[in-house]
């Protein structure tokens, strides 16, 4: 069975994922791996990138890359829709989301590292289910005993209204805009599922 028709079986049966575009934040800096493009590391004969994009092929109706400029030809030929970060190039995730922001169709948005390989084919439902749920306007998952929040969530794309102002005041980092929000519900996830590439050590999954 083709991408499109698993996808399409998931939004005929969840219509609101038809509401959902799907974001792969790979513009990071990747220090802790020396520079290497972590998104375009093999794990079982394909890309980490791809696996992420994959797992967002069944769940939303539209997905973007975002990526620095350098990367474009190799993200182009793993997704059809790529965004250059250039504002904020490589100042973190919330930098991706600015690129991404003017691109977005659909009130609601899911976004991802682009080094989360094990991600199944339901996380964006679980999500956006709490979400909606909870009449929240964010939601994160985070790891099955901890408070650490995964660079995984669902929101409305309202939150991010104030992203220059976040970014311009030095606040880089993923949980500042999680900390910015008003109405966020956290969702724990596996261990396994939030499995991140972070060293080569992490790639024997």
């Amino acid at each position: 069975m083709s991408h499109n028709t698993n996808r399409d079986d998931v939004l005929k049966h969840k219509p609101t994922l038809q509401n959902v575009t799907g974001i792969v934040l790979a513009g990071g800096q990747s220090r802790r791996m020396h520079g290497i493009d972590k998104g375009l590391l093999l794990i079982d004969q394909q890309p980490m990138a791809l696996r992420v994009i994959n797992s967002l092929r069944h769940q939303t109706s539209a997905q973007l890359v975002v990526c620095q400029p350098h990367q474009l030809p190799h993200y182009a030929a793993l997704c059809d829709h790529v965004i250059i970060d250039q504002q904020f190039a490589g100042s973190g995730p919330l930098a991706g989301l600015l690129a991404a922001r003017d691109h977005l169709t659909t009130p609601y948005f899911a976004v991802a590292a682009c080094d989360l390989p094990q991600l199944s084919d339901h996380w964006v439902s679980t999500l956006l289910t709490s979400l909606l749920d909870t009449e929240s306007t964010l939601a994160v998952a985070h790891a099955e005993g901890t408070h650490k929040n995964a660079l995984l969530a669902v929101a409305h794309r309202s939150t991010l209204a104030g992203l220059e102002v976040l970014i311009g005041g030095g606040h880089l980092r993923w949980h500042d805009w999680i900390a910015a929000q008003s109405k966020t519900v956290r969702i724990p996830f596996s261990d396994q599922e939030l499995l991140n590439v972070n060293q080569s050590s992490d790639l024997g999954v």
